[in-house]
């Protein structure tokens, strides 16, 4: 139980610096094109799940790297089915999916390993 307390307070912490990097970026929209927004929404996955798993590793101390791409795997559900629901199921791409699941595992992992 304290396992899962740890996880969910983490990804609280994650998604809150998700929607903060998402509002930044959403106020400059007007002036950038689609490529750059597509590239920062990345980015905001990556920082996230950096986070996320740099403060979970810091949490469980042992198997951090494990548990930072554990965290990029139930980020990455999480983020498909807020997609999904949010798209009513239309529009999803195999090959962007693909390319999220990688940078959220890979921050993720990244993030855990470097944890203190």
């Amino acid at each position: 139980m304290n396992k899962l307390i740890g996880i969910l307070k983490t990804l609280i912490a994650g998604y809150i610096i998700t929607i903060a990097l998402l509002i930044i970026i959403s106020m400059y929209k007007m002036s950038l094109s689609n490529n750059i927004i597509s590239i920062c929404i990345t980015a905001a996955y990556g920082i996230s799940t950096f986070t996320g798993g740099l403060i979970l590793g810091h949490i469980r101390k042992c198997n951090r790297l494990i548990w930072g791409i554990l965290y990029g795997i139930i980020y990455f559900c999480i983020l498909c089915v807020i997609s999904v629901a949010i798209n009513q199921g239309s529009g999803f791409d195999i090959a962007s999916a693909a390319k999220c699941i990688g940078i959220c595992c890979a921050c993720g992992g990244a993030g855990g390993f470097f944890s203190p």
